[in-house]
């Protein structure tokens, strides 16, 4: 659902692997693996993050410090990443910090659209982790810091995002009913091909 949201907010209707290259565009994938890398290292500038040793290849950085410079980067994608991440208050920031104006940020993680208020597992407390549950891992032996509600759209918003939380499911591609988040770093979200001589694609 992350790469046909990122179609959507592009203008492409077609299956990744048939998108036209856009190598001047520079797209940040936060620990992109499986298929995702291979097909979009052939339509953009692709940048990947290695987290947790989980990226076979890319930056090797935390996500809450990014070694980019400011408004340097098209697209963000993240996917079941920002649960996991001790300090999202300045993961965020660093991904708003670093896109262009125009720019997306598309995110997915478990239970977004079903909690109204962030449920936080294991709060970040100076060098100590607090649990507030019982520990909860994903793959990877992962530790789960919260599950999102709806609430982090005001999160983004405050960070100079327009924000759309929408939920889908594409059949024909076999992608079942799921929950994205996307965000633009624009006065309002502009969905579909961009006009030439658009900063952001230019």
């Amino acid at each position: 659902m992350l790469v046909f949201a990122l179609g959507l907010c592009l203008g492409f209707s077609v299956p990744l692997a048939a998108w036209k290259p856009s190598p001047a565009m520079t797209l940040l994938e936060t620990s992109g693996y499986r298929g995702h890398p291979r097909f979009l290292r052939t339509a953009f500038r692709y940048l990947n993050l290695i987290y947790e040793g989980v990226a076979e290849e890319g930056l090797l950085a935390d996500v809450a410090s990014l070694p980019l410079r400011d408004e340097s980067i098209d697209i963000v994608l993240s996917s079941d990443v920002f649960e996991h991440v001790r300090d999202d208050v300045s993961g965020f920031s660093e991904i708003a910090r670093a896109l262009r104006p125009g720019g997306y940020f598309i995110l997915q993680v478990p239970a977004i659209g079903e909690l109204e208020k962030t449920r936080v597992l294991v709060e970040a407390r100076g060098d100590e982790d607090v649990f507030l549950a019982p520990p909860e891992y994903h793959a990877e032996h992962t530790l789960v810091y919260r599950y999102y509600g709806n609430d982090i759209v005001d999160r983004l918003r405050a960070l100079g995002l327009s924000v759309l939380l929408f939920r889908g499911r594409v059949p024909a591609s076999c992608i079942t009913e799921q929950s994205v988040l996307v965000g633009q770093k624009a006065s309002c979200l502009s969905l579909g091909p961009r006009e030439p001589g658009d900063r952001a694609w230019s």
